[in-house]
Formats: C-alpha cells, structure tokens, sequence
C-alpha cells in the first residue's frame, strides 16, 4: 500500500513542479546561439527562470527549465486570418492558447484556456511599446510588459503588481514574452513559411 502511494505520488509531484509563481519581475533576453534563437526568462542580471528555444525555420517554441528538462511547446497555427498559438506540456498535454485577434487596429491576444475561455487579454498601445494584461471579468489591469521606443533589440520587462493572484500558467506568459520578442515572427506567420 505504502509502495503504491510513492508511486503516485512521484506521477504527481514533476506536475505540481511546473507551474511556478513568477517574481513581479521578470525581463526577456533574445541570443542568437548556432542553429536557433534563445529566449532567456530573467528574474536578475546572473538568474533566470526558464530558456525558450526557436530553431530557424521552426513554427515552434521549446521552453526548458534550468536543468534542460522540456516544460512546454508552443506551436504556431498559422491561419492568416488569426494566428493561434497551442501552448502543451512536456507530456502533450493543453496548457491553452495565445490568439492574435483579428481586425483590430492595435495588436491584441486573448490567452485561452484549454477549453477555449479567454483567460487575459493582452492589448498594446498604438507605439507597441507596452502591453496591458487584462482580466476580462474585472476588466482590470492585473499586468503590464513595457519595452524602450528606440529598441536595440526586442526584450520586454514584465511587471506583475500581485504574482501570486496571476492567473496564468508561467509557460503560456513566458511563450507570450518570446513570441513578442521574437524578430522573425511576422514572417513566420505567413503561411508560406515552413
């Protein structure tokens, strides 16, 4: 009996491990390094919470704990009319979606959860230079990522007023942070792109 407890208390604990409560901060640092982009989720200059891996010509966001361990995919469908990405845990698993919404004048997503409710909105301002993240049954501000005007790369700063009200799984915000920071993503929306 003692035995079939551990076991399934081992099944659940890596589970229980994934979703973190993030700091009320946290910046996004974009590395070219060989074959792919690398996405680095800092809580300080030295520290970092998560790597998310894009390889060239991949549709795909690989996000890795600091031991290497795969935590989530983030995979691009790519209809023109409205970009989605599938958010999945290590296992294939939804986590839920990030969804451009189409026809609007300034980019706006709504993260969604596994059975397709919108969790967040996140909406930008006309500089796309920040992005609100709204709750949509409060209608209340509950995040905001803000970068420079004058970019020298495409890093964003997160800040969270109360982390451990957010109601978001970690890899479906850090995806978000890569894919905004990401150089290459309108030409990888584009359903030419391979």
């Amino acid at each position: 009996m003692l035995l079939i407890f551990f076991l399934l208390l081992t099944a659940i604990v890596p589970s229980l491990e994934a979703k973190i409560t993030l700091p009320p901060q946290v910046s996004i640092e974009t590395l070219e390094v060989g074959p792919c982009l690398k996405f680095y989720l800092r809580i300080e200059d030295d520290d970092y919470i998560c790597v998310i891996h894009r390889k060239y010509f991949s549709r795909s966001y690989e996000l890795v704990d600091d031991e290497g361990n795969l935590q989530s995919v983030a995979i691009l469908d790519p209809d023109p009319e409205a970009p989605r990405f599938n958010v999945l845990d290590e296992e294939g698993g939804s986590l839920g979606a990030i969804q451009e919404m189409p026809y609007t004048f300034i980019p706006t997503f709504h993260f969604l959860s596994p059975q397709g409710d919108t969790l967040i909105i996140a909406e930008s301002n006309f500089w796309q230079t920040e992005f609100s993240l709204i709750d949509p049954f409060t209608d209340t501000v509950i995040g905001l990522m803000t970068r420079s005007f004058f970019r020298l790369d495409d890093g964003w700063t997160l800040d969270l007023p109360d982390p451990a009200a957010f109601p978001l799984d970690h890899r479906l915000l850090a995806s978000f942070l890569a894919i905004r920071s990401d150089p290459d993503l309108d030409e990888m929306k584009t359903p030419a792109a391979n």
